[in-house]
């Protein structure tokens, strides 16, 4: 509502009688309706969310974990596929987990774009019931897309572990959705299990890349099918399938 007032005071009279102001100043103030609309709905559900995650303990979480999971993480929508497989430590936040390992490894910028994560459910009720977890604040100008996309406000991706999300499942196998530029909307599904350690080595830390396949895509290139569009035009063939 702060953005509508100061976007009225920069209009002069002549500004205002503009029937075009008037319905971009209408559709502003709307929006911001709407936005405060889906907070006050989805704060309560991100607040029992996040009082649930918290319930997991570091002990709880070593119990479940072990010392590594192993995540498969595969952009969706496209073939041949665009995949990395690496193991990391269950005490990383899913911040922590976005900026220093998702983000390298799949090519993305990080501090970039709007990110966030959702667990997968076959139920199509849980699945809309589900709540995302992102940074409560953004400065990317993607974030406008945030309450029609993911809602009113995101779990705080800087207090949930991979572990605690990983042991709040009662299966060996977690699938994630993970959700990279809001506007382009990469959406990524991963999946995470538990890890033996075996093939890990000696002198791995919080991470360590085991293998993967598939070019990165670069940044602001549109989503996935004009990106495979821009690829046809400059190879004159289509060798990829969405």
């Amino acid at each position: 509502m702060i953005a509508c007032s100061l976007l009225a005071q920069k209009f002069s009279d002549e500004d205002r009688r503009n029937p075009n102001t008037k319905k971009m100043t209408e559709s502003s103030i709307f929006f911001s309706e709407f936005v405060r609309d889906r907070k006050a709905k989805d704060s309560v559900r991100v607040a029992s969310f996040e009082a649930s995650m918290a319930k997991f303990s570091d002990s709880m979480v070593d119990e479940v974990c072990g010392k590594w999971l192993k995540v498969v993480v595969k952009l969706d929508g496209i073939h041949p596929p665009i995949r990395r497989e690496f193991v990391v430590r269950p005490a990383m936040t899913l911040r922590a987990l976005h900026d220093q390992v998702l983000c390298p490894v799949m090519g993305w910028k990080s501090n970039y774009h709007c990110y966030a994560f959702r667990k997968v459910f076959d139920d199509l009720q849980k699945l809309k019931d589900s709540c995302w977890i992102g940074p409560r604040t953004s400065t990317a100008l993607d974030s406008m897309f945030m309450p029609l996309y993911v809602g009113g406000c995101v779990a705080n991706d800087k207090q949930i572990s991979i572990g605690q999300l990983y042991a709040s499942e009662e299966s060996d196998n977690l699938t994630v959705q993970w959700v990279h530029d809001f506007g382009d909307w990469y959406s990524h599904s991963i999946d995470i299990s538990r890890c033996d350690g075996k093939n890990v080595p000696s002198n791995a830390n919080v991470a360590y890349l085991m293998e993967g396949a598939g070019l990165n895509i670069p940044e602001d290139a549109g989503g996935i099918f004009l990106y495979e569009q821009l690829i046809g035009k400059l190879t004159h063939r289509f060798p990829m399938e969405i």
